[in-house]
């Protein structure tokens, strides 16, 4: 759980498609007036914490800047009545999968580049 792996593709996949389906579904939702609202609210909270204990799993820490901004602002985002209609979790999901490949491509030139040295 210390360092962070790279995502395989069918988790990328399923977590992809996880956030798309959740932000449909609360989009759809939105349209009951106060109890969908409400729901949508607890729907989004819930994925919040599924979302991070997935990541987190996998050794992605949210100890950095840019990344607790990402996760604050898709909470944000999703627990706002009205305002969690728009694919926050998508756009979260897809920018932390993206960071994670980044960073572990980065890792692995490094560990190249030691080994010819």
């Amino acid at each position: 759980m210390g360092e962070e792996k790279p995502l395989s593709k069918t988790l990328q996949r399923i977590l992809l498609t996880t956030a798309v389906i959740l932000d449909i579904s609360q989009f759809g939702i939105q349209a009951i007036p106060v109890v969908g609202q409400a729901t949508a609210s607890i729907l989004g909270g819930l994925a919040g914490i599924y979302f991070f204990l997935i990541f987190k799993a996998h050794g992605i820490k949210f100890t950095k800047p840019k990344k607790a901004f990402t996760l604050g602002l898709g909470i944000f985002v999703e627990l706002m009545p009205v305002i969690n209609a728009f694919p926050g979790w998508s756009l979260y999901v897809w920018r932390t999968i993206s960071d994670n490949k980044k960073n572990t491509a980065n890792k692995t030139k490094e560990t190249t580049a030691q080994k010819v040295l």
